[in-house]
C-alpha cells in the first residue's frame, strides 16, 4: 500500500505518541526491573518528559514541521527495535490496520544493514558502531551465533583503533 506524504507525516507523529504513552506505562507499572531501582520523583519527572514529546509531536504535526517529524522517527527507530521490541509486536497489527505499514519489519532493515557493513568489512560511523555494539550485546543476551559475535568485535575492535589514531 503506498502512503501519501502526509500520511507519512501522521504515520511518524502516532508512532511516535504511541511509543511515549508505552514507555510512560511502562514507568508507571515497574514492568521493567531497571524501574524499580529508581527514585519515584526520577519516575515523575521521566513521565513529564514523555508528556512533553507527546506534546511536542502534536505541535510538530499541526505547525507542518514534516521534517521534525521524519528526523526524529529515523533516529527513534534503531533504539526501538533494540530497547523496545514489545512495543514493535504489542503495535503490530494496529499499524498494519491503519496504515498498511507492518513495524515488525523495522528489524529487517536493521539487519541488512549491519549485513552491508559486514559485506563492506569496516565500520564507518560512530552511529554504526553502535547500532553494531547493540547488536552484539543482543546476541551474547540471547547465547547467539559466536561466529558472528566473533566478526562483528572484530569490526568492533577496527573501528576503536581508527578513532583512537585520530
Amino acid at each position: 500500500m503506498r502512503t501519501t506524504i502526509m500520511d507519512k507525516n501522521l504515520y511518524y507523529k502516532d508512532f511516535g505518541i504511541r511509543l511515549c504513552n508505552f514507555i510512560i506505562k511502562d514507568l508507571q507499572t515497574n514492568r521493567h526491573t531497571i524501574y524499580r531501582s529508581m527514585p519515584d520523583e526520577f519516575i515523575n519527572e521521566t513521565i513529564d518528559d514523555y508528556k512533553h514529546v507527546i506534546k511536542q509531536y502534536n505541535e510538530w504535526y499541526d505547525n507542518g514541521k514534516t521534517g521534525l517529524l521524519g528526523k526524529t522517527y529515523r533516529d527513534t527507530v534503531p533504539d526501538v527495535v533494540v530497547r523496545h521490541p514489545d512495543f514493535l509486536i504489542e503495535n503490530q497489527q494496529y499499524f498494519m490496520d491503519k496504515y498498511g505499514i507492518n513495524i515488525l519489519d523495522l528489524d529487517k532493515k536493521k539487519q541488512n544493514k549491519i549485513a552491508k557493513i559486514l559485506e563492506r568489512g569496516k565500520i564507518k560511523t560512530d552511529n554504526e558502531f553502535r547500532m553494531i555494539n547493540e547488536h552484539v550485546d543482543e546476541l551474547c543476551q540471547i547465547d547467539g551465533n559466536q561466529e558472528m559475535i566473533d566478526k562483528l568485535n572484530i569490526l568492533l575492535a577496527d573501528y576503536e583503533v581508527l578513532m583512537n589514531k585520530q
